[in-house]
């Protein structure tokens, strides 16, 4: 009897002191995993869509997305304009393959937005569209090319409500068009157009009468594959020139005397680059050139403004993958030209810190864009403040969507319910975080025995124990992230969050948990008439119940199946007074219960 004794107090000290513990460092895993789950992994329930993930810190997101499409696998570049004449600013882009459309800013907000479908005709699709006054009336018009259409068209927006459209060609005969610019190249005050074509050319359309309804195609120059044409005064003669980006090069087409006839190519770069954009990078009034090439972002500076000398500048290292996509543009309306690109996935911006393109840092707009191509900024919402606009190229969510400065102040993240398998005594609950002045991390906290966990029952500020704050013997824990700040210039960072416990006393001695998986005893014991089998999945699993006598003989059997996540149950027959055993097999294991069945 003494001997026992001692055995039962040596085995309670080893469960008390032993504990158990689990830990979440990511929370870069699925949302809406209610649980329960017996560990976090990376997953959680909710969020308030203001937290961001950089590197295992949890953070206040620096941008909040606004999704404004998701039914297009591809879109082309995003622009901007005041399509209806509203004042607001609005966003047009092609969604590959379906339409032309235009997104109205309903009440200049950025908050509420209505797509306008502006034509369906291209059974081929129109691969790429920009905004413009083409028939000088005051109403912003559209026009586009189509790649597998082998055409340039224009629509003209006829009462400036962006409602009514009258779709006009001008060019039917154009071999794959890659790109579209605008501009008055030959100085008779109206637009024409500039388009590069996948079969080796470059031409230019003269709006001959001005009205968009009459046009002379020109050959600007021949050259291997263009990709990409963007119009601009290069060598300040105050003559509009042409920037292609070629096969393996960049170039730029003099307009020697402004009438587009005489055209001289200067080389920029000789290197094959992806998004190419055009703009005075440091300052000096001069047009310089910023593109993608080699997982780094770079621009050319026109060193004396004449288009015969060009510098190249390293911005920076991409290892998220090849950029795409660059936009130039002043983000931080601090006066000088910042860039913005995407690269795979992620969506970034760069700040020019000195005004002369010689010192740059690296900004994460949006960590996961899937499949992000092409990117524009403007200030949506007429706030002072810019936003960065995106596109998709073959993506399978989100094909077109915006990014606002967060200015929110406090953010909260609810964690999945965590199962305990047993009883706990609470010990600790332990989290790190970086704190600067005027911000704060909480960790509101609750527990139950049952999956409807209630309401909070405290928040602690820092790390300690929960003992007295949790009622006892409770078998799930759940836990609130709750990140404040009183400048929207600062941010907490949470780096993980620890629970340890004592197994004081399984909630049932016969309970058997497997990592993705509980298989509950069978209730009430013994029972009487047709058992019910109860069990939990964290994750998908196929599944498989078998019930077998006490002389290994098989009384059930539920075969594999395919079971989602959550509690599940099965009723098995009647079944004759004796001693069983219930086998919960899944894809990572088996449980076993015993029972008995009565009379």
């Amino acid at each position: 009897m003494h001997r026992e004794a001692i055995l039962f107090c040596l085995l309670f000290i080893v469960s008390v002191s032993g504990g158990d513990s689990v830990t979440q460092t990511s929370w870069k895993g699925q949302s809406g995993v209610l649980g329960p789950v017996v560990e976090w992994g990376q997953n959680y329930f909710s969020d308030c869509d203001a937290f961001v993930e950089i590197a295992g810190e949890l953070t206040f997101a620096a941008y909040h997305q606004v999704n404004l499409n998701s039914s297009y696998a591809y879109t082309s570049t995003p622009h901007t304009a005041d399509m209806n004449n509203d004042g607001f600013t609005d966003i047009v882009a092609a969604p590959l393959f379906y339409n032309t459309s235009w997104w109205e800013n309903d009440d200049g907000s950025g908050d509420l937005w209505t797509e306008h479908t502006v034509a369906t005709t291209c059974s081929l699709g129109i691969h790429f569209n920009q905004a413009c006054d083409l028939n000088g009336d005051g109403f912003t018009d559209l026009a586009g090319g189509s790649y597998w259409g082998n055409s340039i068209i224009w629509w003209e927006n006829t009462d400036g409500t962006g409602i009514n459209w009258i779709e006009r060609l001008i060019d039917s005969d154009v071999a794959k068009p890659r790109d579209i610019s605008f501009g008055d190249f030959d100085g008779d005050f109206d637009l024409d157009i500039v388009t590069v074509s996948d079969e080796d050319d470059a031409f230019w359309y003269e709006n001959l009468d001005g009205n968009g309804l009459s046009w002379t195609k020109r050959l600007l120059f021949s050259m291997e594959r263009p990709s990409l044409v963007q119009s601009a005064d290069v060598n300040g003669d105050g003559n509009l020139d042409v920037v292609i980006v070629e096969y393996s090069d960049v170039t730029w087409y003099e307009n020697v005397d402004g009438t587009g006839t005489n055209w001289i190519r200067h080389g920029i770069f000789g290197g094959p680059v992806d998004g190419m954009d055009v703009n005075d990078v440091n300052g000096d009034g001069s047009i310089d050139m910023m593109a993608c090439y080699d997982n780094k972002i770079r621009w050319w500076q026109n060193v004396d403004g004449t288009g015969t000398q060009w510098t190249e500048h390293l911005v920076a290292n991409v290892n998220t993958g090849s950029p795409d996509g660059t936009f130039g543009y002043d983000i931080d309306n601090d006066g000088d030209l910042d860039i913005t690109a995407t690269a795979v996935s992620v969506v970034y911006w760069w700040e020019n810190l000195d005004t002369t393109g010689t010192d740059w840092t690296q900004h994460e707009v949006c960590p996961y864009f899937q499949r992000a191509s092409d990117v524009f900024a403007d200030d949506l919402n007429d706030d002072g403040i810019t936003e960065v606009i995106g596109t998709v190229f073959g993506g399978d969510n989100v094909s077109l969507a915006y990014w606002e400065v967060t200015d929110i102040f406090t953010a909260s993240l609810t964690s999945s319910i965590l199962f305990l398998g047993n009883d706990p005594g609470w010990g600790n609950l332990d989290f790190s975080a970086y704190l600067p002045e005027g911000s704060n991390v909480g960790i509101g906290v609750r527990s139950s025995d049952q999956i409807n966990m209630g309401a909070w029952q405290d928040t602690i500020w820092e790390s300690g124990s929960l003992a007295g704050i949790l009622p006892e013997n409770d078998s799930y824990f759940q836990y609130m992230i709750i990140l404040t700040r009183d400048d929207a210039d600062t941010a907490p960072v949470l780096y993980d969050i620890a629970l340890n416990w004592n197994p004081v006393a399984l909630s049932d001695p016969n309970l058997e948990v497997l990592a993705e998986a509980v298989l509950y005893p069978v209730s009430p014991s013994p029972v009487s008439g047709s058992p019910e089998i109860k069990f939990f999945l964290s994750e998908s699993s196929l599944v498989s119940v078998s019930v077998f006598d006490i002389y290994g003989r098989v009384a059930f059997t539920r075969n594999e199946t395919n079971y989602p996540s959550g509690y599940h149950s099965t009723i098995v027959g009647e079944l004759s007074p004796g001693v069983y055993f219930c086998n919960l097999q899944t894809s990572e294991g088996n449980a076993s219960q015993r029972f008995t069945v009565i009379e």
